[in-house]
């Protein structure tokens, strides 16, 4: 008992420095090749990291968000509709298909990483982004992360530079789609308010200006050419009917002048009708074929004179009586040429008569025009009632909404963007970090190869002695 008490001890220690013999016999052994190895492990890690290992890029924004009315709490617990109120849940929204498909258009991450769909796209940007609240802050964040090339791939550079620009796209696009959720779909009760007052504002100040242009409209395209506000009310006469007054005076005076005119010149045929001796009992001062009279009345009383003093046969008479028959040819042929109408008198009935029918069509006309203007009148104020209905309509609906607008938070307010997303100055992770992580898998590859090596050695020791290290033997081999 006293041997095998003793024995244990020795035994032990002995082991153990057969470990720290071993372990220092490899250590010399192999220090100058782990240095060589642990080199190349860290060359080889580090050119793997700047050359296949991909970097990525973060974009981050801050955003304000106030409440419509008092209440407090962390903007997250707002939007997840923990201690706000009334307030819209706007964590889901953040979070749906609907807002990455919104950004997806502004971002196009389709034709920047060749995907096969849009489907793939907008689940990629739900992957990535990330909604941080702070309640310290009192700021929500939004954060994108997108994946790019190695640090060292070759012809990357420009691709790595449109990931970078894109990750700032697409965070400042999802603080654009917030904010018009906000703004159009923000289910608070007085928003909806706002916005209903907005919509009615703009749909009365459509109306008024489409009253407006319809009356202008009718104004330009109204054939009475006099047509105003004045014009077709008051006690004034239109001039309209003045002037059809003074067309109805002149067709008056036109019938007269006409037949006066028809009865002169139906006596004149008259007279002209009967013989040239009858034509001759025209006083002289009648201006009716007045030369021709008188040659007619000087032929007949030369006739008379030489039948006093000479023979009905003699040369002379019978010369008087030719010119007396040329005399009386000539004032028949006057006679017919105003039988026939070939003088100024009956130029002037036709022109009577001309000036009458167009004074006929003139009156027309201006009856015609009277009616249009009692219609284009009716249809005027009518239209001038709805502008001015419009009108009232309109200033109505601006002060109720002025009213709201200084009662109620503006949606355009509810949200502000404290600190616009950049496009990332440095990757990740950096140069410091790949070289760490080359650093950590050389000295870890140096420190798995000396405990492998210890335990191949060690294990051969111990198959050599029998399973009982060397020390141990001599220990009981001592006298």
């Amino acid at each position: 008992m006293t041997t095998g008490s003793t024995t244990e001890p020795i035994t032990s220690t002995s082991t153990a420095q057969m470990t720290r013999s071993l372990l220092r016999t490899i250590y010399r052994e192999r220090l100058l090749v782990w240095i060589v190895f642990a080199v190349f492990m860290f060359a080889i890690s580090l050119l793997v990291g700047l050359f296949y290992y991909p970097q990525s890029y973060s974009a981050m924004d801050s955003i304000s968000l106030s409440q419509a009315s008092g209440g407090g709490g962390s903007q997250l617990a707002l939007l997840a509709g923990v201690g706000g109120g009334n307030k819209a849940k706007y964590i889901g929204p953040l979070k749906s298909r609907k807002f990455a498909e919104q950004v997806e258009k502004t971002a196009h991450l389709r034709d920047l990483y060749d995907l096969p769909s849009n489907d793939d796209a907008v689940e990629k940007l739900q992957r990535n982004v990330r909604f941080d609240d702070n309640a310290t802050d009192g700021l929500l964040y939004i954060t994108m992360t997108l994946d790019a090339p190695p640090r060292l791939a070759p012809n990357s550079e420009a691709r790595r530079a449109k990931i970078r620009n894109a990750t700032a796209v697409v965070t400042n696009a999802y603080a654009a789609a917030l904010k018009n959720y906000i703004v159009f779909n923000d289910t608070d009760k007085d928003l909806q308010l706002l916005k209903s007052a907005d919509i009615q504002l703009r749909q009365a100040r459509t109306s008024y200006e489409a009253a407006v242009e319809k009356w202008i409209s009718f104004v330009r395209g109204s054939k009475s050419p006099t047509m105003s506000a004045g014009s077709t009310s008051g006690s004034g006469q239109s001039p309209e009917l003045a002037q059809l007054q003074s067309l109805f005076v002149r067709r008056g005076t036109l019938e007269a002048q006409i037949r006066s005119t028809e009865a002169a010149l139906e006596a004149t045929n008259h007279i002209l009708s009967a013989s040239p001796s009858a034509l001759a009992q025209i006083p002289t001062e009648d201006l009716l074929l007045t030369e021709a009279r008188r040659r007619y009345t000087e032929a007949h009383s030369d006739l008379q004179n030489l039948l006093i003093q000479q023979a009905d046969d003699s040369p002379p008479v019978r010369r008087a009586r030719e010119h007396l028959k040329i005399a009386a040819l000539h004032l028949r042929e006057q006679a017919e040429a105003i039988l026939n109408g070939n003088t100024s008198e009956h130029a002037k009935r036709e022109a009577l008569k001309v000036e009458y029918e167009t004074v006929l069509e003139q009156i027309a006309i201006a009856e015609r025009s009277i009616k249009i203007s009692k219609d284009a009148a009716t249809g005027f104020e009518k239209l001038h009632a709805e502008v001015e209905l419009s009108l009232k309509i309109l200033e109505a609906t601006a002060t109720r909404f002025a009213e709201l607008k200084l009662q109620t938070v503006s949606a355009q307010s509810r949200m502000n963007v404290v600190d616009e997303a950049r496009p990332p100055l440095k990757s990740r992770p950096g140069m410091l970090m790949t070289s760490l992580v080359s650093l950590f898998v050389a000295l870890g590859s140096v420190l798995a190869w000396y405990a492998v090596e210890y335990t191949a050695r060690s294990a051969r020791l111990s198959a050599k002695r029998g399973g009982r290290p060397l020390e141990s033997h001599r220990i009981e081999g001592n006298p």
